[in-house]
């Protein structure tokens, strides 16, 4: 058992450092407003390509348990790369005025 542990051990933390990243980086994706786009990239990943990859790295390759960790660490690998260029190509200016924008709606209601 201690054996089998030790194996899968680096594909645990491998796998806690991406879903905290993950946690960051769909925040900053909600907080632009964008999360039906968030909800369809999250039922991508965490349907298909972790079930996907678990699979295959567990029985089409043969890695057993050690590769159903790899298959999430590699869906969560990508994943966050696709949060991240969403992130990093985004237009801050226009994000920060619809954040404006939607402030100043929600004064303009009080007001009223």
């Amino acid at each position: 058992m201690l054996s089998i542990m030790n194996s899968i051990l680096p594909f645990f933390l491998l796998s806690e450092i991406n879903s905290n990243l993950a946690g960051i980086l769909k925040g900053l994706i909600k907080s632009m407003g964008r999360q039906s786009e968030l909800a369809k990239f999250s039922i991508l990943i965490n349907v298909g390509m972790v079930n996907g990859f678990a699979l295959f790295f567990c029985f089409y390759i043969g890695m057993g348990l050690r590769g159903l960790w790899l298959g999430l660490v590699a869906a969560y690998t990508i994943g966050n790369i696709i949060f991240s260029y969403k992130i990093f190509t985004a237009d801050w200016r226009q994000e920060s005025q619809k954040s404006l924008d939607r402030i100043m709606g929600d004064k303009r209601k009080l007001i009223k």
